[in-house]
């Protein structure tokens, strides 16, 4: 860069971040004070749930197909995916002793509507934007953490949880963005997110 020049933020990218975050942060809004409560049972907020999780995906896929390049993993990145999930499994039905039932519904749940929609968006459609901006690793954990953390605010405020949780959540997203930095691939980071949801 010559002297007195100025870096530019390229403008494009800046906006797609912005408005896949303010229309995920609204679903989640709608989701959390709006719909779930409304539908009252326990069976129909995951039913909700997976729906709006399995439309955000599809839409962030959508955005940007290259984002299913991220799924493209070794094996090993599967298997080790699994075995986080499986692990996190027993764990659970050890210490809790939920119904059987219950117990798979909270693992189709925590996969399907939390961690695969959360991790395409965030660490595939989110971190190709960021990329676009900056090639730098420890930018794209930053810029996807603090998105990731602040995401949660809704659901923050309507369960009356105290906000500084947005720290430890944002924590949470700079582990998953540099597993998604070290592996080069989402599985193992949906693998961990879904493991981290069933054992919080």
């Amino acid at each position: 860069m010559t002297p007195g020049a100025r870096w530019r933020v390229p403008t494009r990218p800046v906006v797609s971040i912005t408005l896949a975050w303010l229309a995920y942060v609204a679903l989640l809004w709608a989701l959390q004070a709006g719909i779930y409560p409304a539908l009252g049972s326990d069976r129909a907020v995951q039913v909700a749930g997976l729906v709006a999780g399995v439309l955000v995906t599809a839409a962030a896929i959508a955005a940007d197909r290259t984002v299913l390049d991220a799924y493209r993993a070794p094996r090993r990145h599967w298997i080790a995916a699994l075995v986080l999930v499986a692990t996190a499994t027993v764990l659970v039905a050890v210490i809790r002793q939920p119904p059987g039932a219950a117990l798979a519904r909270g693992v189709v749940f925590y996969l399907v509507g939390a961690a695969l929609p959360e991790e395409t968006l965030f660490r595939g459609y989110l971190w190709r934007r960021v990329s676009e901006i900056t090639s730098r690793s420890v930018w794209l954990v930053l810029v996807t953490a603090v998105l990731f953390g602040m995401m949660h605010v809704p659901r923050l405020i309507v369960q009356g949880e105290p906000l500084w949780i947005v720290g430890t959540l944002t924590l949470v997203g700079i582990v998953l963005g540099v597993l998604r930095a070290w592996s080069g691939t989402l599985p193992l980071v949906v693998g961990l997110h879904t493991a981290i949801d069933l054992l919080s």
